[in-house]
């Protein structure tokens, strides 16, 4: 396919999609863009920038073999088992197919003629099929109905949204109300706070195990054409609470408890050390007292004369006498050196 812009021209084809490597037909609608049908690509439309894959599950991936429009401003294209209209104004699609009485179509590519009321015939395997854009039936929106909350599969409250942590198994039951065809009713779902992508089922039940503490949304739309809007939703909040040992008031009760703890056990420890520096002081204080009731002039006196006495007797134990007194005496100075020295920086710390 070949664009002509300002006198260039631009080609599109299996470089910019796949599908385009080979286009069946192509129509114009009255909002300018093109629709191509292509060979189990599907349909594209070209709003003249950019190709857009129209997503149904009757076109994905099936050859589209005719592609017509008319002054509705209907796209109508034909695959091997259906014949298919989409609104271009809301992108509603509706589907002819052998629920119809539409057996084995296989059209020929671009066989199709159209009438001046824009009744449309198109040429398939089994003969001429006749259709008039005029009598096309849109989709009734299917009205969403909740029936339950259910809370490990039993029914609850549904005004009462919130559950402790340890009831988070979540389940829904809901319908939509669509009396022309009910078994065509397909439903998209998401919880909001725990997934993000839709998720499609034909059941009328979904259920969310052991969910985490925290906000959700619950949102649900149905269609009968899987062309699904936000125009019919439906949506249900909850809150799972968190567990009591998880809440900001047990945590913060919990760090002051530990704190207090804390400054009780360091401040009784610091006691303690200051109560057995004091037991020790006293015993030194003690010892000292000893020491220097034991260094009067009365013991001096007798201890002059026993070494003069040994002296006279034995010289060799007198050398030894008074080197004992000296380690004595030595003692006591050091004594009285640490005595003083505790006192000063006592003065110190205190001044």
């Amino acid at each position: 396919m070949i664009k002509e812009n300002n006198g260039n021209y631009i080609r599109y084809g299996e470089n910019i999609l796949p599908q385009l490597k080979i286009i069946y037909s192509i129509a114009k609608d009255n909002m300018g863009n093109l629709w191509c049908g292509t060979a189990k690509g599907g349909l594209l439309k070209f709003d003249g920038k950019n190709f857009t894959p129209v997503n149904y599950p009757l076109l994905n991936n099936h050859s589209v073999y005719t592609v017509i429009t008319d002054k509705y401003n209907h796209i109508i294209v034909t695959t091997d088992d259906a014949i298919i209209t989409i609104d271009a104004r809301d992108n509603t699609i509706i589907a002819f197919t052998g629920e119809q009485g539409l057996f084995e179509l296989k059209p020929n590519p671009n066989v199709v003629a159209k009438t001046r009321h824009d009744e449309m015939y198109f040429g398939v395997y089994s003969g001429i099929v006749n259709i008039n854009p005029r009598f096309f039936k849109k989709e009734k929106t299917p009205q969403l109905v909740m029936h339950n909350i259910l809370l490990f599969s039993q029914p609850v409250n549904a005004k009462k949204a919130i559950f402790d942590y340890n009831k988070n198994y979540i389940g829904f039951e809901f319908a939509a109300l669509n009396y022309d065809d009910p078994k065509s009713i397909l439903y998209q779902y998401r919880l909001k706070g725990y997934n993000k992508e839709w998720r499609e089922t034909g059941d009328n039940n979904v259920s969310f195990p052991n969910l985490p503490p925290g906000n959700y949304e619950f949102q649900l739309r149905a269609s009968s054409q899987t062309i699904f809007n936000n125009k019919n939703k439906l949506s249900v909040r909850f809150k799972i609470k968190q567990p009591f040992y998880a809440t900001s008031f047990f945590i913060i009760g919990a760090i002051t408890t530990l704190l207090v703890l804390a400054f009780f056990v360091v401040r009784l420890r610091i006691k303690n050390i200051r109560k057995m520096e004091a037991l020790k002081k006293d015993k030194l204080l003690f010892e000292l007292e000893g020491l220097k009731m034991q260094v009067n002039p009365h013991f001096l006196h007798n201890s002059f004369n026993t070494l003069i006495n040994i002296i006279e007797t034995d010289t060799h134990a007198a050398v030894t006498y008074v080197e004992k007194l000296s380690d004595f005496f030595r003692n006591i100075l050091m004594l009285q050196t640490k005595d003083k020295k505790e006192k000063y920086e006592k003065n110190s710390t205190d001044s």
